[in-house]
């Protein structure tokens, strides 16, 4: 490197984060304005489980267009999230790490998030220590891991692995069926999801990770596609959107395979457009996947023209994701508990209160729903969503500059 272009790297800086959230000399700003608008999807999505009493959104026979659109949006979160996070570890290497470096700080950070959603990121679910909840940034954690293995095989060979994971779910269903007795937790970890019960632990494992490695293993081999200028990078992320929304339209059509809940069945009993984009997402399945996959690229498209503003806003809360995770959990979470404790003298999370009725959770002390709590309404939801917002912004943008100003080890992790 030349003195000048050292000293224009010095000059940028070099602002980091993880999950999803590699450390980089230079930022595509389109991956960062994507990531922070499914962030402010996500906080939507975990407002309305936090604060409505509504069933299920997604029952064809019983959800209004408003309800189910408002939970299918919030369905692009975490694909984007994961496949943006194999994506980023790939522009990581491609600053000039090494292989064994980028295995090492995969694994190391893998670690890290597997053991902060079991602990800090749980709790925040359900304020108690008596269950454990396996989520998304568990699912990274371990995708993350698996990925540091992956980077040493042929290319070819990773994406085959990284396709199958995602489109081969009907034959691998099947082949893990002979996981029982003592390797059925495995099964649930790996593929199913379920409850999982010990005499040390409870876990509830809502995001198998088998799909998910594959999806961040797709996002590290698609790290190519971001190079280049601007307009080239705009032309391949809508060719690619294209093609993924047609697939997802054509295997949906199929009604069998790519996903385990056929629409033509729940098309009568309601609307057949909902039926249709009805995926299934526990495990993710390829309609799914290929359902909020392809928008997202047209998304990366769009935003290599979206104006400088929104761009920057948008930018604050993707370039601080795990900071505004673990944050926003705690504040609906809480919010939650005390609104329904001031209106309704109970300071039940429903979340924590719908868990109580899982089978194989009566031991666990989690407050049931009263029969006269109220939950509020579509249009509060939003409200309070956009309070939420706006409440973290300022944070999110403090934090930022934090991390761009102090080079602390323990703030890389966050």
């Amino acid at each position: 490197m030349t003195t000048i272009a050292k000293l224009q790297q010095s000059q940028l800086g070099t602002p980091t984060y993880h999950a999803g959230m590699i450390e980089r000399t230079s930022r595509i700003e389109s991956i960062d304005a994507l990531r922070g608008l499914v962030m402010i999807v996500m906080v939507l999505d975990h407002v309305r489980h936090a604060f409505m009493l509504t069933g299920n959104p997604e029952d064809v026979a019983t959800t209004t267009p408003g309800l189910f659109l408002t939970r299918w949006i919030t369905h692009f979160c975490a694909p984007v999230f994961v496949f943006l996070a194999g994506t980023s570890a790939w522009l990581y290497e491609s600053r000039g790490r090494s292989k064994r470096e980028v295995a090492r700080f995969l694994f190391t950070r893998g670690l890290w998030l597997v053991a902060l959603e079991i602990t800090v990121i749980s709790f925040g679910w359900i304020q108690t220590t008596g269950l454990v909840i396996w989520q998304v940034i568990a699912a990274i954690g371990v995708a993350m891991m698996t990925l540091s293995a992956l980077l040493f095989v042929p290319r070819w060979l990773m994406i085959t692995v990284g396709i199958f994971l995602i489109a081969g779910q009907d034959v691998y269903i099947q082949a893990m069926g002979w996981f029982s007795g003592d390797l059925a937790p495995l099964r649930k970890v790996l593929q199913s999801g379920g409850l999982i019960s010990t005499p040390a632990v409870t876990m509830l494992v809502i995001y198998p990770v088998l799909p998910w490695i594959g999806v961040l293993t797709l996002g590290y081999a698609a790290g190519g596609l971001m190079s280049g200028e601007p307009h080239d990078r705009r032309t391949r992320f809508c060719k690619i959107g294209v093609c993924l929304v047609v697939a997802f339209v054509v295997i949906r059509s199929l009604d069998g395979f790519g996903n385990m809940r056929p629409f033509m069945e729940q098309a009568e009993t309601g609307p057949g457009w909902i039926a249709f984009l009805a995926c299934e997402k526990y495990p993710p399945s390829l309609a799914y996947l290929l359902m909020t996959l392809g928008p997202a690229m047209l998304g990366l498209a769009l935003f290599e023209r979206v104006p400088g503003t929104i761009m920057r806003m948008l930018q604050v809360f993707g370039r601080v994701p795990l900071f505004f995770y673990i944050l926003h959990i705690y504040m609906v979470q809480s919010s939650s508990r005390l609104l329904f404790w001031f209106t309704d003298d109970s300071p039940v999370l429903l979340l924590g209160a719908e868990l109580s009725a899982h089978e194989g959770l009566s031991h666990i002390a989690l407050l049931p729903i009263p029969e006269s709590l109220q939950g509020v309404g579509l249009f509060s939801t939003y409200l309070i969503t956009a309070i939420c917002v706006a409440v973290l912004y300022p944070m999110c943008r403090w934090f930022g500059k934090l991390k761009q100003r102090n080079r602390s080890v323990w703030l890389s992790y966050l």
